[in-house]
């Protein structure tokens, strides 16, 4: 869809905030996000440097009242084969860029991931465990294209799962179905604090020794297989990389600041501790002193 038809597209009470299109016109693609003209949204996180045709069309935008960051993603069905690792790379840094924007944000993913989350197979667990690895996770597992039976669109987030609810909804007119996804989110002020977070890798006996199996169990055919040099290094770094997400995925704590409000700790006291560091300071140079 091309920015001109798009712009036809009318949703009363909605209006347009962010969408990508396609630079040549086609009847496929594309991704946009209609927001409830009541709600409060800032453009404040660029995520277009991130877009790719076929491979990775996104739009996003933040919605302040609630603190969610809410993704749209196309993905090509044909493209997505052969590039499914520049996929995976895709969505890594697009998870890194959203949580060093703002480690305690709640995370909303819509897809159309053209990969069935019915089927098992190497990309499904590769896929969904680059999720765990931020914390985040599916939301959908029954069939969302009726044609197939396949579960090839789904909603990503951090959002734990006693606060939302999920379903499949038949559309009828569309040979695929849509999500409905219902949260119930505290208010802004509950994030809007100065509270610092740190981000970690949390490691435990247990989590180690899952590393060590998954570097057991990895073929490097596809490194060896590499003619380049270069592009063996990248391969090697590629693959330590994502089973160290694995093993060790990212997560975030609040930093424990030394510098918090004491309530009793009044004007009154912190006079009384000068005129005491003086009387102190006094007696060290020139010894006891009379009153």
């Amino acid at each position: 869809m091309t920015i001109d038809e798009l712009s036809l597209i009318k949703l009363p009470g909605y209006y347009l905030v962010d969408s990508y299109c396609r630079p040549n016109s086609g009847t496929h693609g594309g991704s946009a996000i209609f927001v409830k003209e009541t709600v409060r949204i800032k453009q404040n996180l660029n995520l277009s440097q991130l877009a790719s045709q076929d491979i990775f069309e996104i739009c996003s935008t933040y919605v302040y009242d609630s603190n969610i960051l809410c993704v749209s993603i196309y993905t090509n069905h044909k493209r997505i084969r052969s590039n499914f690792d520049l996929f995976l790379d895709k969505i890594y840094d697009l998870f890194v860029l959203i949580f060093t924007f703002k480690p305690n944000i709640n995370v909303i993913l819509a897809a159309d991931f053209n990969i069935d989350f019915l089927v098992q197979n190497n990309d499904f667990y590769d896929l969904c465990n680059l999720f765990n690895s931020f914390g985040a996770h599916p939301t959908i597992f029954k069939p969302t294209r009726p044609t197939s039976g396949a579960c090839i669109d789904n909603v990503i987030t951090n959002i734990h799962n006693d606060k939302y609810v999920a379903d499949v909804i038949p559309t009828i007119f569309s040979d695929h179905d849509a999500i409905l996804l219902k949260t119930n989110i505290k208010n802004k002020s509950y994030y809007d604090t100065n509270e610092k977070f740190n981000i970690f890798r949390p490691m435990s006996e247990l989590t180690k020794c899952y590393f060590l199996q998954l570097l057991r169990n990895l073929s490097w055919f596809e490194l060896y297989s590499q003619s380049d040099v270069h592009e063996q290094v990248n391969c090697f770094l590629n693959t330590f990389i994502h089973i160290v997400d694995c093993a060790f995925p990212l997560s975030h704590k609040a930093s424990i600041g030394r510098g918090f409000h004491r309530e009793w700790y009044s004007g009154e006291l912190r006079e009384l501790k000068k005129q005491c560091l003086s009387y102190y300071n006094l007696y060290n140079k020139h010894g006891l002193i009379g009153y």
